[in-house]
């Protein structure tokens, strides 16, 4: 049986982008006396070419969870060896995808950030190949890991959140991205720098021969006119290529920078703690056409009068495309205000993380706006009452909302006088963005 399971794990590793090889492992199981295990990898395969918005998607993402929750401690069978000390933070297609090297170790402020140890960089040259990465520091031999044939299968490459001063990795990540000969990691796609890169490390990544498509940084260390100026350089660089970039801490700066250039592939734009004198500019510059997802995070301290310049993004042309919107760390009646003047009727998500989250969101002057009116699936975090979303009448297209707060103050699931809409408690870590995936540990996403 260990020779039939080792060469049907090795077919999955020879071929990670096949569902195939996931399904006939699946079936292998079913006929060896693990049916969850089977069930997990078809469910997840199924949910990976699904979309969020679709009715069976949450029920089999519930499921997920479900059979996780019952098995994480005997799985993953058959890579645990490989694997060794590496952290798994995630799987996908019913396989472990998403791995840190080394221990976990912690950091200022309660968070953490991942030391290789020696054989790490070994583990990672032999073991199955994983399509995301979080790393902390970049030692030698973890280096050398990353340079094998293995890792070309690297999609998503990221550093932990780090506010420690003498522990930023990002300037690494980016020296070691920019060293990459050309065509190395033909498929690395995302990059994470979440623990604030300097402006030469923004210079190091624009000069990386990888074609990333999705970019995650934090700016919000300093506000400086060489940063200002690194970005513009980056912006230049991946702007023509780029599908999806978040930006936190953003200043008016930065978004100038973004905004001199055109992005004719960007589908899905994060701003989070932008400055309110920089969104709008950027939105109605024109150079964002084939836009479709929009985060605005504000800083938790500003409190917008209806006139602010954030509301002039509701009014502006682009929202006639948008079908996501994330309104993160937003004072309710102002989230209501901006819905109400909303422009764009192809609305079918939208997540609202109130801020103070104590402060009562109007959840029926909320479902009147006429933009709302063909939304899917509904985030809410904050104190809410749900109960004018009884009536089926009010937000006809609705069927799952999606509530990030205290579990004690939140049903896991309830079903409506109305119908079958369903309402689930999500990780309260994660209000404003509420996408489901499986996490296997405590960390800061």
């Amino acid at each position: 049986m260990t020779a039939a399971r080792d060469a049907l794990l090795a077919a999955v590793a020879a071929d990670p982008d096949a569902d195939l090889p996931r399904l006939v492992y699946a079936d292998w199981l079913d006929d060896h006396g693990e049916p969850d295990r089977a069930e997990f990898i078809r469910l997840q395969c199924q949910t990976a070419k699904s979309d969020p918005t679709d009715p069976g998607w949450l029920p089999a993402k519930l499921r997920e969870y479900e059979l996780f929750d019952r098995h994480r401690a005997d799985w993953p069978t058959g890579w645990t060896a490989h694997i060794g000390t590496m952290l798994v933070h995630r799987w996908v297609r019913g396989f472990p995808d998403w791995v840190s090297p080394g221990d976990l170790t912690a950091g200022a402020n309660g968070r953490f950030y991942a030391a290789a140890g020696e054989d790490d960089g070994r583990r990672l040259a032999a073991g199955p190949p994983v399509r995301g990465l979080m790393v902390g520091r970049l030692d030698p031999a973890l280096v050398a890991g990353l340079l094998t044939d293995r890792c070309r299968t690297v999609g998503e490459l990221a550093t932990p959140w780090v506010y420690s001063p003498d522990r930023y990795g990002a300037d690494a990540v980016c020296d070691f991205l920019a060293g990459l000969p050309a065509g190395h990691w033909p498929a690395l796609r995302r990059v994470r720098l979440r623990d604030k890169p300097s402006a030469g490390g923004l210079r190091s990544l624009a000069d990386a021969r990888v074609a990333a498509t999705d970019y995650e940084l934090s700016l919000d260390r300093v506000d400086e006119p060489a940063e200002a100026a690194a970005v513009d350089t980056l912006a230049r660089a991946v702007c023509t290529r780029a599908e999806r970039l978040s930006l936190s801490g953003v200043w008016p700066d930065h978004l100038a920078a973004v905004a001199r250039h055109p992005w004719p592939q960007l589908r899905r734009l994060d701003l989070h703690h932008a400055r309110p004198d920089g969104p709008a500019e950027l939105l109605r510059a024109g150079g964002l056409p084939a836009l479709t997802g929009l985060t605005l995070g504000m800083p938790p301290t500003d409190r917008p009068p209806p006139d602010a310049p954030w509301l002039a993004v509701a009014e502006a042309p682009l929202a006639a495309r948008l079908t996501r919107l994330d309104l993160a760390s937003w004072p309710p009646a102002a989230a209501v205000e901006f819905c109400r003047r909303f422009a764009g009727r192809a609305l079918r998500s939208l997540d609202i993380a109130a801020w103070p989250p104590d402060d009562p969101l109007a959840v029926a002057d909320l479902a009147a706006a006429p933009a709302l009116a063909g939304v899917r699936v509904l985030g809410l975090c904050g104190a809410v009452d749900l109960t004018p979303l009884a009536d089926p009448a009010v937000l006809p297209e609705l069927h799952t909302v999606r509530l990030a707060g205290p579990p004690a103050e939140v049903p896991a699931r309830l079903r409506w006088r109305g119908g079958d809409r369903t309402v689930v408690h999500c990780l309260p870590r994660f209000p404003s963005r509420l996408e489901f995936e499986v996490w296997t540990a405590d960390w800061p996403a």
